[in-house]
């Protein structure tokens, strides 16, 4: 039995925290993992970037028959995690989604491409009940269908694949985080151009306006272009590389470290949104 403590929120540390879990289990074990957090870390740091992540590393533990539970020695993230945002009855009871307890978080979700519409029309519904059911909120979905289809189109993830999506009624945001332990963004757009570029070289080309590696027909591109334009904040993680996007400044950079797949994390901010269009009754 093997006790593994996340020791900070910090998002760069956590992600590295993933990497160094799955390089020590690339292959299967029975050994029992215990995830334990430090007390410092509270709940209320914690985003659907931490939740997606966190999700993927209890998939992939569970694809390689790993048994992993979860130390109540933090019993603040723990609760929240299992109880309040749905960790413990997805995982018990083998749905493609867990049940949140809050209306902040729109629950953890399996993407699976055969329940990508009805995941569109529960989001869309979950936007209109909490959050504003008069807003236009037509940006975030074509960027999340965009978001997914990439996972569905190029990250060959073997169903390990998840998304989370929060809203923060004090700022006003949305929060969106899909995380992947697919081939990568570099290694999908290097096997495309038949060329060997640095994992932030790649992840750059990914973001060029259209640019697909046409992995499906009718594939339109991984979809990051239009993240970053209609997102306040964007992070990327992928493979050996980082894109970050803040306040409209943005910059890509390597890692001292590889992540397993891809975790998106991006912001809109609903005052951006405009107003939906309402029809109203006229006469000929």
């Amino acid at each position: 039995m093997k006790t593994i403590c996340f020791e900070t929120s910090n998002k760069i540390e956590w992600v590295q925290k993933i990497a160094s879990i799955v390089s020590l289990y690339s292959e299967t074990y029975t050994e029992k993992i215990i995830i334990d957090f430090y007390p410092k870390i509270k709940s209320k740091e914690l985003r659907p970037f931490h939740l997606t992540s966190l999700a993927c590393l209890i998939q992939y533990c569970a694809d390689r028959h790993i048994s992993v539970s979860m130390s109540q020695n933090n019993k603040d993230v723990c609760y929240y995690i299992c109880e309040v945002c749905g960790f413990s009855t997805y995982w018990k009871l083998g749905k493609q989604h867990a049940i949140s307890k809050t209306p902040k978080i729109f629950s953890l979700w399996k993407i699976d491409n055969g329940e990508k519409d009805i995941f569109a029309s529960e989001v869309t519904s979950y936007f209109k009940r909490n959050i504003n059911k008069d807003k236009d909120f037509t940006p975030i979905s074509m960027s999340l269908a965009e978001a997914y289809n990439n996972v569905f189109d190029h990250a060959n993830a073997k169903g390990n694949a998840f998304s989370v999506i929060s809203y923060d009624d004090k700022f006003k945001k949305i929060n969106v985080a899909i995380c992947d332990f697919g081939i990568s963004i570099p290694n999908s757009v290097n096997a495309f151009l038949e060329d060997k570029r640095s994992d932030a070289e790649a992840i750059e080309i990914a973001t060029l306006k259209n640019f697909t590696v046409k992995s499906q027909k009718n594939n339109r591109g991984f979809g990051l272009d239009n993240i970053l334009t209609n997102s306040d904040n964007v992070r990327v993680f992928s493979k050996g590389a980082c894109l970050i996007k803040i306040n409209g400044k943005q910059q890509t950079f390597s890692m001292p470290f590889d992540f397993s797949g891809t975790l998106i994390d991006f912001d809109i901010d609903l005052s951006n949104l405009e107003d939906e269009d309402v029809l109203t009754d006229f006469d000929f």
